[in-house]
């Protein structure tokens, strides 16, 4: 039996004590309660006395390895998030990533060895799983992701705690600035901003995604008529849920709230998730029309994350194709990702829409998008999401006005733009 039912736990698999001990450390400062052991077979053991939030596993270890316990871990229908560790090439972590993501298990990341803890504690951050009960660095506290109740979701949707944040969208080619996206966070009452894993899940268990999405898209409304009359026209593309796009009334609502604003429809790009669209697409499909005709732009996100064919891209109205990030961290190193990145590309290209990839940390990344025709990105490289009133400050800092209302970069070298403080690979929760 669980003897800390109430306490968030982390199961640490490694066969290097030294590792051990400072994967443990970090586990401590984040808040976890910390269970060690040696391999796989010890790992299933402790799996069969307590629940983890996080399990941090080596691939190469005696006995049972780190891909044996990820099968294991599958037929038990672990729901832990998990991590994998391995000093082997960075292909075979991707890999098993693979594997494991195949199999059903919640692979948040990986990180190659050698590392040093700040890379393992800045994983933790982008993954949101910093415990709220940490004592040891309260600079962390409110960035678990705890899911929040139906009744703190409503409540919080008709008390304002949807907060919009934004990430700029850059095209390289030109080096100007091309529009943002804009993402829902939560705004708790002591001021804590929480990610889409705190709310999000709630929303969709309680059919509240109406309402969540207009809240949301009014405020996108309003923030690209604050900068038209500044002098920034720039789109804005915000992320929607098949729910929305079978509510019949949803294209009529969304025209009125950029009517009410007196912006164009066509200043809003609508995000759809693959996976989701194509499993639904002939529901999906009479909204995705509508919308269309009203001057909304249609974007699939994370295409290569689902199983799209051809027929339904060349048959729905979209305007656009983002690429999923995993196959740009995956490019830089695993020959076949690049080879689906370079194909993805072509294909948007083929369908005259246009292509976006997102999740650009690196120089490096930017380069090798830039060299297979993909020139519009987003990612930590050239911003981080940030709250709507520093978006402003933000855009007269890095770019500066064009004549037609765009904005030009002040320095393509990025010495005005602060990238990531490493060059980890890892899966970011968005």
């Amino acid at each position: 039996m669980d003897q800390f039912p109430e306490k968030h736990k982390a199961l640490v698999i490694d066969d290097s004590a030294f590792q051990r001990h400072m994967l443990s450390i970090v586990c401590t400062e984040a808040g976890y309660l910390t269970v060690l052991v040696n391999n796989g077979i010890e790992a299933l053991a402790a799996l069969d006395e307590m629940t983890f939030s996080l399990i941090i596993t080596d691939l190469e270890m005696p006995e049972m390895d780190g891909l044996q316990l990820i099968r294991e871990m599958a037929d038990q229908n672990i729901t832990s998030k998990i991590v994998l560790v391995s000093g082997h090439s960075e292909s075979l972590l991707f890999a098993a990533k693979q594997l494991g993501e195949q199999f059903g298990l919640n692979i948040v990341g990986t990180l190659a060895k050698p590392y040093v803890p700040e890379d393992f504690l800045e994983l933790l951050l982008e993954a949101s799983l910093i415990n709220p009960s940490n004592t040891l660095n309260p600079q962390f506290q409110g960035e678990f992701q705890g899911q929040l109740s139906h009744k703190s979701v409503a409540r919080g949707l008709e008390g304002g705690a949807v907060v919009p944040f934004y990430q700029p969208k850059v095209c390289s080619k030109k080096e100007t600035l091309i529009g943002f996206e804009c993402l829902a966070r939560w705004k708790t009452d002591r001021g804590k901003i929480l990610g889409p894993g705190s709310f999000i899940p709630t929303t969709e268990d309680y059919n509240l995604m109406t309402e969540l999405t207009d809240v949301i898209i009014q405020q996108a409304c309003e923030d690209v008529a604050h900068w038209h009359k500044k002098g920034f026209h720039l789109p804005v593309s915000v992320n929607i849920s098949t729910d929305n796009l079978q509510d019949a009334d949803f294209p009529d609502r969304v025209a009125d709230f950029a009517e009410r604003r007196g912006i164009l429809p066509t200043s809003i790009t609508l995000e759809i998730r693959e996976p989701k669209v194509m499993e639904q697409a002939r529901e999906c499909l009479e909204g995705m029309s509508r919308l269309r005709l009203k001057g909304f732009g249609l974007s699939i996100d994370n295409f290569g994350t689902g199983h799209a064919s051809l027929k339904q891209l060349q048959y729905l109205p979209l305007t656009e194709l983002k690429i999923d990030r995993s196959y740009i961290a995956a490019a830089m190193y695993h020959k076949p990702s690049r080879t689906v990145l370079e194909t993805g590309i072509q294909l948007a290209q083929n369908l005259s829409l246009n292509c976006v990839a997102e999740g650009i940390e690196t120089p490096d990344q930017a380069e090798l998008l830039s060299s297979l025709g993909c020139a519009q990105h987003q990612g930590f490289l050239y911003g981080r999401p940030m709250p709507r009133e520093e978006v402003l400050p933000w855009m007269l800092d890095h770019f500066h006005n064009t004549e037609n209302g765009g904005g030009a970069l002040k320095s393509f070298s990025f010495k005005n733009i602060t990238p990531l403080p490493s060059k980890r690979r890892t899966k970011r929760y968005h």
